[in-house]
């Protein structure tokens, strides 16, 4: 649950937040080049989640590709919350939001491989429950960073925090029963 709080507080902070965030850094951009230029991050995302996951895949290190997007996208995020220009600016808040979204496919391999069996349904539901507190949680503290007077800085660097915690309790979290989230997939 804290992993995917970390993740969805990320994603849809950014996700809400990133009109502003181009803005902040090119305001001679009108409303349709700030949508132009919005366009980048999500286009190398939806390519960089399907090659992280598919590679996750492959070689059943679900929870190594978990917690390396997640400290990543907490490296990329603390980066970008320190940029005044647009060109670094957008290239590590894409970075960001790449290793952020590239989290979904590892962290559900992972969990339901923890889970297993008859509770994995409970489980689902209690982490989809709580986890996506996340996705109020998020936009909410960068809002409130902005109202407070420190931009998106004092935002980001709070859910930066929040994806450095994901990616420690990814690390740290064992399969119970003996059995690991490194298993072989059954197709395979």
């Amino acid at each position: 649950t804290v992993v995917y709080f970390g993740l969805t507080a990320s994603g849809y902070g950014l996700i809400l937040w990133m009109p502003n965030y181009i803005k902040s850094l090119a305001s001679s951009l009108g409303n349709f080049g700030i949508g132009v230029v919005s366009i980048i991050p999500y286009t190398a995302t939806a390519a960089a989640m399907v090659l992280i996951g598919s590679r996750s895949d492959r070689t059943c290190k679900h929870r190594a590709f978990l917690a390396g997007s997640a400290l990543s996208a907490a490296a990329f995020l603390f980066i970008a919350a320190n940029m005044s220009s647009i060109v670094p600016g957008l290239a590590f808040v894409s970075l960001a939001l790449m290793a952020t979204f590239s989290m979904q496919g590892p962290f559900w391999a992972t969990s339901t491989s923890l889970l297993g069996g008859t509770p994995a349904a409970a489980g689902i539901a209690v982490i989809n429950s709580l986890g996506n507190l996340g996705g109020y949680f998020g936009p909410k503290i960068i809002g409130l960073s902005r109202t407070w007077g420190s931009g998106f800085r004092g935002g980001m660097l709070v859910i930066s925090a929040c994806l450095v915690l994901a990616g420690l309790v990814a690390l740290m979290v064992r399969a119970q029963d003996g059995s690991s989230s490194s298993q072989r997939h059954p197709l395979q």
